[in-house]
């Protein structure tokens, strides 16, 4: 009776959190402290600064929504969904601020898939990191790269490139919210300092209406913006309603970088 007291007591949130807390997988590897987590054996491997994912076992909101929500409905409202994701952030909030004692940096969160922060921190402090409460698992960080090699066949242009076409001469035209030409993949300096110098450091910054040296390049040989620095928002600018309110508008201008 008393626990059913403390269920109907409980936020549906908190409810949903404590019915679906994920229990860690008794194959983990054990840490001080006597809390079994998986800590991924190539971390013991490594020395200096690392970065990893440190997986909570709060259950993520898609776990808490239910499964096939799609098609059976969601065990979450909208309002519930909103004080669920309120409560992983201060969850987050918590282990942060015990991290950071360890001498960790945030780098990002995860809370819908998977109840998770990405951090960056010393590899001597992984087994001080897998005793702190909460924690599932500890992962590194992975870095993937597509080679073209493995996508042309995998799209099927391979029989395309066999009759002769490689895309010699072909012009793509990207619509799109801006484009970085400033980027080095797209043929630009690739520094801090040259996006400054071709978008300047706001939207009333009068660098980011015109083109400079920087622009076009190589790769980015063209291009226009077609609704301005602050589109779709409002714009003084562009007039006011009857209410005095600022409208929206299409401003204009040569720079595509917005």
């Amino acid at each position: 009776m008393l626990a059913l007291v403390g269920m109907i007591g409980a936020s549906p949130a908190t409810a949903v959190a404590s019915q679906y807390a994920q229990t860690p997988d008794v194959s983990n590897l054990l840490v001080p402290g006597d809390v079994s987590v998986f800590v991924d054996p190539e971390l013991s491997q490594t020395t200096g600064p690392i970065q990893v994912v440190v997986q909570l076992t709060t259950a993520p909101l898609a776990v808490a929504y239910g499964v096939n929500a799609k098609q059976l409905g969601g065990k979450l409202s909208p309002s519930q969904e909103r004080d669920y994701l309120h409560q992983l952030a201060k969850s987050q909030d918590a282990m942060m601020g015990q991290i950071r004692s360890l001498g960790g940096q945030e780098l990002g969160r995860l809370s819908k898939v998977l109840d998770a922060l990405i951090i960056s921190i010393d590899s001597s402090q992984i087994n001080a990191l897998a005793s702190l409460p909460t924690v599932a698992s500890i992962r590194p960080v992975q870095t993937y790269q597509v080679e073209l090699s493995d996508v042309v066949p995998y799209i099927g242009a391979t029989a395309v490139h066999n009759l002769g076409f490689d895309g010699t001469g072909v012009r793509v035209a990207v619509l799109d919210s801006g484009i970085d030409y400033t980027h080095a993949d797209l043929g630009g300096p690739g520094t801090a300092a040259a996006y400054t110098a071709a978008y300047g450091t706001s939207v009333n910054d009068p660098r980011n209406k015109n083109t400079d040296g920087l622009f076009p390049t190589a790769k980015v040989i063209g291009g226009f913006d077609f609704v301005g620095e602050r589109w779709p928002g409002p714009d003084p600018a562009c007039g006011v309603d009857s209410h005095g309110n600022p409208l929206v508008c299409l401003r204009p201008d040569p720079d595509p970088i917005d």
